[in-house]
């Protein structure tokens, strides 16, 4: 999904938001309203929420005090 729907760097959720803040993220349940504001267009929407995530876990990964990645969980 990501070749078709590369993720918005100023996401405020998830993966984007993780490794611009370097702290962990836990979303316990995946709205509408979230979907609507990680999706790129009505298609990427409806890709999302036809995966049936109900959450996800998304932390950071460092090395020597810098976050290098992400990993995400749903």
């Amino acid at each position: 999904m990501l070749a078709l729907h590369p993720l918005d760097p100023d996401l405020p959720y998830g993966y984007p938001k993780v490794l611009r803040t370097g702290e962990p993220e836990l979303i316990p349940e995946l709205t509408e309203e979230i979907a609507r504001a990680a999706a790129r267009n009505e298609e990427h929407r409806r890709r999302i929420e036809s995966l049936g995530q109900v959450s996800s876990l998304c932390v950071p990964l460092r090395a020597r005090g810098r976050t290098i990645g992400a990993l995400s969980v749903a």
